[in-house]
């Protein structure tokens, strides 16, 4: 394939992906709604393994005082979306370095007329 035909096969697959997911949120907040218990359910053709887990939240304060200083900076891992509101972005660039390079692609469908 040439390069004009990898975009537009990628542009049609991206289009489909973005239907698939759009389809398979509306069938999940329907499944939601029967409220199924942990379990595998079996349909005709697929079975459904429903696992429900409860996210924890860490109480910042409260890690720093039983951990001490050395042992919490080793477990917290700084976030640049929150780190930005208390430094300038030359304060940050100071105290970063590049991480590894990703490849984003994203396509979008040309209107035709």
């Amino acid at each position: 394939m040439d390069t004009k035909e990898l975009i537009d096969e990628l542009g049609k697959i991206t289009a489909i992906r973005k239907r698939a997911e759009i389809a398979e949120d509306a069938i999940k907040k329907d499944i939601d709604k029967l409220e199924l218990s942990d379990g595998t359910y079996t349909g005709d053709k697929y079975t459904l393994k429903v696992i429900i887990k409860q996210s924890i939240i860490l109480n910042t304060e409260k890690l720093f005082k039983k951990l001490g200083l050395e042992k919490f900076l080793k477990v917290v891992k700084p976030v640049k979306k929150e780190v930005e509101k208390y430094m300038t972005t030359i304060d940050i660039d100071k105290c970063s370095s590049m991480g590894k390079e990703s490849k984003a692609y994203s396509t979008d469908k040309i209107k035709e007329g």
